[in-house]
């Protein structure tokens, strides 16, 4: 072997074979495939040497996961201080009142971009999984304004969801002290292409709900509005089921349930016990008689009378110009679904023409 004999000529080890030797275009032929490994191999790679770091970053930042327990890691180098939501608020009032109040939180930045600011740059996917990665963000976006907020996709975790509804944190848009001002921050720094919000687990009871009606309905008005996604995606749904506001909504529904459908009670085109009622009542939310009026008049409930610049009615999207699509009901999905359609509204009329707009998938 001609390698062989050059090692026992010369008593030196074989010279080591490095990627950087190869051609150009087969380097990037191999760093290619790299780039679409698994999340785990793609970073084991990308620690290899500082250019394939600088070649693989748009693909390790294109999509970030980001909690409590990974947003130090997540924003190393952007010397952001981690602050609870009152801590951010305060830090942003006393900034604006000694530098020029455009400045904000930004005062507080480093006086060079970090590195990490171009790595972020290439975010286009963010999943939150808690309030406190939400917090972060919104530390992270207050103190580098040139951080881009536009996104192909971001998700809310079930556990950071419940808190956005439950606290109101976003329900009137507006400035509001500690998690409203978190709200707020995310709402108008933010703008997703699409939303897909994880559904809390359904409680013990059937009848049981997950959310407060108005709360929910005010901060879906406020998302959808202020962001106007071309789809929003709700994970995971079991005994509630959202608003539908957006151009396109999809609802995945938990899994059929192993009860027996009980035919005297819904009959043969009615789905499973899981879902054939409970989609029927939803649909009749949407499109029946009234509906726009009771989803405006729930949104008004909630309303804070000293805010003059709360949800405006003609804002919120109208549910009868959307596409409402329930994915993971193949009990609806072998149906005919004309005839469903027909029998859910045969004594609630639809206030609208909903042909086409209504899907069901397995």
């Amino acid at each position: 072997m001609p390698g062989k004999a050059h090692h026992l000529h010369n008593g030196g080890p074989a010279p080591t074979f490095r990627l950087c030797d190869l051609p150009a275009e087969l380097e990037s032929e191999v760093l290619d495939h790299v780039a679409h490994l698994a999340r785990a191999e793609l970073n084991a790679a990308a620690r290899t040497c500082r250019s394939w770091y600088e070649r693989l970053t748009p693909n390790l930042y294109a999509s970030i996961e980001i909690s409590k327990a990974n947003r130090r890691a997540v924003f190393a180098g952007l010397g952001l201080d981690f602050l609870s939501a009152p801590d951010l608020e305060s830090r942003v009032n006393e900034a604006g009142s000694e530098h020029a109040p455009s400045n904000g939180a930004a005062a507080y930045a480093p006086l060079e971009a970090p590195p990490k600011l171009a790595a972020l740059a290439h975010t286009r996917r963010i999943l939150l999984r808690d309030s406190p990665a939400a917090v972060a963000l919104a530390e992270a976006l207050l103190t580098h304004p040139t951080l881009s907020g536009a996104l192909d996709e971001l998700t809310m975790a079930a556990p950071l969801f419940r808190s956005l509804v439950s606290t109101g944190m976003a329900a009137f848009g507006r400035p509001r002290s500690g998690a409203g001002f978190l709200g707020e921050t995310l709402v108008a720094r933010l703008r997703p292409k699409a939303l897909r919000i994880e559904y809390p687990p359904p409680r013990v009871t059937s009848s049981a709900s997950i959310f407060d009606p108005v709360m929910l309905a005010r901060v879906l008005a406020v998302l959808v509005s202020e962001w106007q996604p071309e789809r929003v995606d709700f994970i995971g749904v079991g005994t509630d089921m959202p608003p539908v506001l957006g151009q396109l909504t999809r609802v995945f529904c938990l899994g059929c349930s192993s009860a027996k459908r009980d035919e005297r009670v819904w009959g043969d085109d009615a789905g499973c016990s899981a879902h054939g009622g409970l989609v029927r009542w939803h649909l009749r939310r949407l499109f029946g008689p009234g509906a726009r009026e009771d989803l405006i008049e729930a949104i008004e409930e909630g309303a804070d009378p000293t805010d003059d610049d709360d949800i405006h009615p003609d804002a919120v999207p109208y549910a009868a110009a959307a596409k409402v699509q329930y994915l993971n009901v193949p009990c609806l999905a072998a149906l005919d679904r004309d005839r469903f359609l027909l029998d859910t509204f045969k004594s609630w009329p639809a206030e609208c023409d909903i042909e086409g707009r209504i899907e069901f998938f397995p």
